[in-house]
């Protein structure tokens, strides 16, 4: 053999392995992406399942308690999910979205139930997500049933406190001084501090007309909130 016959040889040895290693790379590909397809179809038979039987006529119940409740059932790549949203009112001073669904983790495909609450403004606290696992095989559906009641009862709890928490209902008293419009102080971005007390506006125009002439309209006979509360909501609504 020539010394250019083994240097061919060579290279078709490389190439080969290269071939092998690509041909077996293709094949662990394949098994992963029908292993996929297969806990995708395992995950939505199980999210319709739950969501249609267990969540959904679960958390229906707990919106119809709440007058001006608002729920839209979504199906998206990750899950499915309904959402409740408890619009600000004179008795619950604060917007509120609660949203739970069964997902699908495709970093681990893996299943689970979700929570997430939200209500604004942020002036208590309160648990705002959490996360159960749960198996696409063989799912305990009395634990996920357990865990969404829990869940649903913790919210409502929560919900109730915005009705007693002083802090939303002085934030809800707020007037403006300029118009006489009741607004939501923790709601609105228009505020001026005058004689250490903080005044809530409706609008940008108001705010401009009391701090023009602040003395005119705080003495007016108007309900502020005391700039040390207001503190005090900032220090509590600050993420921690």
């Amino acid at each position: 053999m020539t010394r250019i016959d083994d240097f061919q040889q060579r290279i078709a040895q490389t190439v080969a392995r290269a071939e092998e290693a690509r041909t077996a790379e293709m094949r662990e590909l394949s098994t992963e992406m029908e292993q996929r397809v297969h806990l995708q179809a395992a995950f939505e038979s199980l999210a319709d399942r739950l969501h249609r039987e267990e969540l959904r006529p679960r958390i229906e119940a707990v919106a119809g308690h709440f007058a001006g409740a608002r729920l839209e059932h979504v199906k998206t790549m990750s899950g499915t999910f309904s959402v409740c949203t408890l619009p600000h009112s004179d008795r619950f001073p604060a917007t509120t979205t609660l949203t739970m669904g069964v997902t699908f983790d495709p970093a681990t495909l893996g299943a689970g139930v979700s929570y997430r609450l939200q209500i604004i403004p942020v002036l208590m606290e309160f648990e705002a997500r959490d996360d159960l696992p749960v198996r696409l095989e063989a799912p305990d559906t009395d634990a996920v049933v357990a865990w969404i009641e829990r869940k649903l009862q913790d919210f409502v709890e929560t919900y109730l406190r915005v009705e007693r928490d002083p802090r939303y209902r002085e934030g809800a008293r707020a007037v403006d001084p300029v118009c006489g419009m009741l607004v939501h102080g923790g709601l609105t971005v228009h505020r001026a501090e005058h004689r250490r007390r903080v005044f809530h506006f409706c609008s940008p125009v108001c705010q401009q007309k009391f701090e023009a002439n602040p003395g005119f309209y705080a003495d007016r006979e108007r309900v502020a909130v005391p700039a040390e509360s207001a503190a005090v909501e900032a220090s509590d609504a600050a993420p921690r």
